[in-house]
């Protein structure tokens, strides 16, 4: 049998290539002489992911490699929050700038809070002469005096940047801050929700990004002028969230300007456009549309003939411009008082959204069971179906479940397998239910995220750690919504850390009673490198500017903790401290 080792240093490197450097350093890092070379010498193209690791590891790359190979680092993500709290901030202490990274293509930033640091990042991105793709997440800056006209210019200004993520606002600041600078090079542009663009912005966005190929934003039409937009010819790929239900009369004047548009995606929340519409609006404005996403809804009050208008709708989607030209098929659910209609492609959906009062659909071979196969995700904490919309039903693609206990037999029914499942929340938990858990745990062998909350504080969440699941690395044992936790004691800390849960769970996010058994579970708990903890006798009150800049409790943590372990408060959770360690 060929081991690893045996294979020629150009089969290693092909398969460095797809691999994630941080975890290459872990793995194969010190092994040997020849693995160190090729590390240090021969591997050229770096991609550093820094998601969900321990700080320990973080500081080790960051101090032991990274400086010696930052001229073949080509992409780099960074996470402030998460897991990983403080990750950016203590990044940029190990290595002050990001001009040494002089071969980067590619860099993602999550959760940078401060303009300071985000103004400085893209100022440093100027000097990066090979940077391609630039992209901010949930960069909710807190400084009202941000200039968010600077930030944009100064990405567009970027000379070779072709693909941006825009996801940065100030506060309750929804629009998007247009830029007065033209880009020559940006071809991918992604604008999360949060930075919505008005109609009558288009216009001036494409003129200040004539090379455009992609567009993904959110769009208003509540302030449109009624104006046309200029011919975008070049642009070949628009993803649209539209929540303010616009005219007709806007929508072809809005893709009349994108008439060689090859794919258009549409997310519309408050209203429907018929098949009829639709049909006229590509065959006059979109010659060259081959690839159609609808994912449309509209609510109806009680006293409307829901059916009705539902084979009406789904009758606009039958003529031959639909059935036979582009074979775009459509289905229409009616659901609650409301009207859902997409069309048949990789599409997502939740129980909550396609438990069908009526299903329609204009395939021929389309039936439930094709519907029941995109669920993915069931977010009803008990789930009651009469025995008539139960009969046939079967989910064997779920990945995310909120589900109450206890199981009935039913469930297991219409759910025959599970072994998809990464997430699982549990509510109502109590002792008596630890068989039920212990079941579920055994039909998902790949389950990671194990949340369990209560209806009242109660001690039976003890008994949830006599359950095993050899696949859960990360726990919550919180509820936030309702903040109705339970506080464990010492006592209960030292049955988790001898659990085997305990001992395999790397995230844990948990309520405690006392502040010694934060130090016994850090001390405790073998595999764990993020602690999420909200602490009964902490008494900071997050209100008082004195108690923010003079954190008693975080500071007798850092007294008695190693000074590796970086403790941070939870700004939008007063109360909760978290330790990456």
């Amino acid at each position: 049998m060929t081991t690893f080792e045996s294979l020629p240093n150009e089969i290693v490197l092909s398969i460095f290539y797809y691999l994630n450097s941080f975890d290459i350093f872990r793995a194969f890092y010190a092994l040997n002489f020849r693995f160190n070379q090729l590390l240090y010498n021969q591997h050229d193209a770096h991609c550093i992911i820094f998601d969900s690791v321990s700080k320990r590891s973080f500081d080790m790359v960051c101090q032991r490699y990274l400086p010696f190979m930052t001229d073949r680092v080509v992409s780099l993500h960074l996470n402030n929050e998460g897991s990983t709290p403080g990750q950016i901030d203590l990044f940029r202490l190990y290595i002050p700038s990001l001009t040494s990274f002089t071969h980067l293509r590619s860099l993602t930033f999550r959760f940078i809070h401060s303009s300071e640091m985000l103004m400085d990042v893209v100022n440093e991105c100027h000097q990066l002469p090979h940077l391609l793709l630039l992209r901010f997440y949930c960069c909710r800056l807190k400084d009202n005096q941000t200039n968010m006209q600077w930030i944009a210019d100064n990405i567009w200004s970027l000379p070779m940047l072709t693909h941006c993520t825009f996801d940065i606002h100030i506060g309750g600041q929804r629009s998007f801050c247009l830029p007065k600078v033209v880009s020559s090079s940006i071809e991918y542009l992604y604008m999360c929700i949060e930075n919505r663009v008005e109609a009558n912005q288009i216009r001036r966005l494409i003129e200040r990004t004539p090379c455009l190929r992609h567009l993904s934003a959110y769009v208003d039409f509540t302030l449109d002028d009624n104006r046309a937009l200029p011919s975008c010819s070049i642009m070949t790929d628009l993803d649209m969230i539209i929540s303010i239900s616009p005219t007709i009369e806007q929508m072809n004047r809005f893709t009349r300007s994108f008439s060689n548009l090859h794919r258009l995606n549409v997310y519309m929340w408050f209203t429907i456009i018929d098949g009829h519409q639709w049909e006229e609006m590509i065959s006059n404005y979109l010659p060259n549309l081959q690839v159609l996403g609808l994912k449309m809804r509209n609510m109806h009050d009680e006293n409307g003939n829901m059916e009705e208008k539902a084979d009406e709708l789904i009758s606009s989607f039958q003529s031959s411009f639909w059935i036979y030209t582009h074979q775009w098929y459509v289905r229409c659910i009616i659901f609650n008082h409301t009207i859902f209609l997409h069309t048949l492609q990789n599409i997502s959906l939740s129980w909550n959204e396609i438990i069908p009062g009526s299903f329609k659909s204009t395939y021929p071979q389309d039936n439930l069971q094709k519907l029941y196969d995109s669920i993915t995700d069931i977010y009803t904490k008990t789930i009651i179906i009469s025995m008539s919309a139960s009969a046939n039903v079967r989910l064997y693609n779920i990945k995310n479940l909120n589900v109450g206990l206890p199981i009935y037999d039913q469930f297991w029914s219409f759910v025959p397998s599970l072994c998809r499942l990464k997430s699982l929340s549990i509510s109502s938990y109590s002792d008596r239910y630890q068989n039920d858990l212990q079941i579920l745990f055994d039909r998902a062998p790949n389950l990671y995220y194990l949340n369990v909350y209560q209806d009242k504080p109660s001690p039976s969440y003890i008994s949830l750690f006599k359950c095993k699941s050899p696949s859960i690395r990360h726990v919550c044992l919180r509820y936030y919504v309702r903040k109705c936790n339970y506080f464990f004691t010492k006592d209960d800390c030292r049955v988790l850390c001898h659990s085997s849960l305990g001992n395999q769970c790397e995230k844990l996010t948990m309520c405690i009673r006392n502040r010694d058994d934060v130090m016994y579970l850090a001390e405790n708990l073998t595999s764990i490198f993020f602690l999420e903890i909200e602490c009964g006798d902490d008494k900071h009150s997050p209100t008082s500017t004195l108690e923010r800049n003079n954190d008693a409790f975080v500071r007798w943590l850092k007294e008695r903790l190693s000074s590796k372990t970086l403790i941070t408060r939870d700004p939008s959770l007063g109360r909760t401290v978290r330790l990456w360690m």
